[in-house]
């Protein structure tokens, strides 16, 4: 798998750089959009099976605990 700044860099500020919206989008910089998920690692064994149906466990996951948009909270996850 890939270090988490990795994936984070490939699903913020790569995709919005490549669309051109960089300056809005895919940062935390001030005058950008404030949409965000505040996400998780949990720790565990995870089965995870592809669009080919191949299987792969991993030890740890993402979950997502809160979802901000125009920086409004838009979903909470409750502690579990």
């Amino acid at each position: 798998g890939l270090p988490l700044a990795e994936v984070v860099r490939r699903s913020t500020s790569v995709p919005a750089r490549v669309l051109g919206c960089d300056s809005r989008v895919g940062t935390l910089r001030p005058g950008a959009h404030a949409d965000m998920a505040l996400v998780e690692i949990r720790d565990g064994n995870f089965e995870l099976i592809d669009s080919e149906g191949a299987t792969l466990v991993a030890r740890q996951r993402l979950f997502v605990r809160t979802t901000i948009k125009d920086g409004r909270v838009l979903h909470e996850r409750q502690p579990d």
